[in-house]
């Protein structure tokens, strides 16, 4: 999943001529016996929100 979000981040996008600056958080979970689908989209929902939480903080390191 990374190798997916680093590529679509070193692509170069535009739109109406202005530049775009493209990031990706994924959420993975995997299907087991007897769960619900909803706890499957929950557990992937999760997954993505810590990352998108662990890339902010980061991101305001590197600006400190």
């Amino acid at each position: 999943m990374e190798k997916i979000g680093n590529q679509i981040a070193r692509t170069d996008m535009t739109w109406n001529g202005q530049a775009l600056v493209i990031r990706l958080s994924l959420g993975v979970s995997v299907f087991r016996d007897g769960m619900e689908i909803d706890d499957l989209i929950r557990e992937a929902d999760q997954d993505m929100y810590r990352k998108k939480r662990a890339a902010k903080a980061r991101a305001a390191a590197l600006r400190s």
